[in-house]
């Protein structure tokens, strides 16, 4: 980045979003005098770059390229939701303006004195069924960002996958339903889509949209104090499960901590990582392995010279 004489700031715009080589001081004042379309992703990458600078440490993120990422929910229980995402990485997430978390109680959308959002189903049955109109109230008057999921057993499997995808967007909305279920005009005419947390029975989709929330919020550039978190752990970038860990004290009750841990020998630690990783999966989650097409012969030589630490 230079100034001429005039004082105008050129700086070349960024086409390419991965991390930059080494990092560069930059001043955030000068910066926020070049055009948006030209600084957006510059301080961004600058900071993956430097593990010891936070997002914490930019006093308005907007202008160093990190979009804020709206997420709405629509629920009857919206203080269980909020109250779940302002602990912790959430937290910080939201103080520091990368997420955009918005709640809606239905009940506000209701027309009679009980503030009733269910109903008996037509036909008979067992349980309620939660009542068209205040949901299509609710997010009409909302005008929430899209895709809008319905929390359902029926739905797409939330994975790792597809909170990658939604990290990518400026925003998505989920509906919480309740009772027996949502009328069914909900999924006809409203919702984009139903997104499933997997093959489990709970009393509500509140749960389920604060496991989502959770799972694409710390993938948002800036949200964890370690940007290589997201590519090391379980079901991150390198497809396996991730390693044992362990720390202080080197011994506890004679359990001792591996050696290579111990040894200082990077190199050594990190064929150690991935051997244990392969080992944790092979024995978990084989199909992992065979989703990423099997083991090469450099992973078959790891497992062969450091044997897997003990499991229950």
């Amino acid at each position: 980045m230079q100034q001429d004489k005039t004082g105008c700031t050129a700086i070349e715009p960024l086409d390419d979003a991965g991390p930059l080589v080494g990092s560069a001081a930059m001043d955030v004042t000068l910066l926020g005098q070049v055009d948006a379309t030209r600084r957006a992703g510059v301080l961004a990458l600058a900071l993956r770059a430097s593990p010891g600078v936070g997002i914490g440490d930019v006093k308005d993120h907007r202008l160093v390229g990190l979009h804020t990422v709206q997420i709405d929910v629509f629920t009857i229980f919206p203080g269980l939701v909020d109250t779940f995402c302002t602990e912790g990485l959430l937290g910080r997430a939201r103080a520091n303006e990368l997420v955009d978390l918005r709640t809606h109680d239905l009940r506000e959308h209701t027309t009679d004195v009980h503030r009733t959002v269910d109903d008996a189903p037509f036909g008979g049955g067992a349980g309620m069924v939660m009542k068209v109109d205040p949901i299509f109230a609710s997010v009409e008057a909302a005008d929430p960002p899209r895709p809008l999921f319905l929390l359902g057993p029926a739905g797409r499997r939330f994975n790792q996958k597809m909170a990658e995808e939604l990290a990518a967007l400026h925003g998505f909305s989920l509906l919480c339903g309740r009772y027996e279920g949502v009328d069914h005009r909900v999924r006809e005419h409203l919702v984009d889509a139903e997104l499933s947390i997997g093959d489990v029975v709970l009393g509500g989709g509140e749960v389920a949209a604060c496991l989502v929330i959770e799972a694409v919020v710390r993938l948002l550039p800036g949200a964890m104090g370690n940007d290589a978190s997201p590519v090391t752990e379980s079901f991150g970038v390198s497809g396996v499960l991730e390693e044992p860990q362990y720390t202080r004290p080197a011994e506890f009750r004679g359990w001792a901590v591996p050696e290579t841990l111990r040894s200082g020998d990077h190199a050594k630690i990190e064929r150690w990582r991935r051997a244990q990783a392969l080992h944790r999966t092979l024995r978990y989650r084989p199909d992992l392995v065979e989703a990423a097409g099997g083991l090469g012969e450099v992973d078959r030589r790891l497992l062969e010279e450091f044997p897997p630490v003990t499991y229950p």
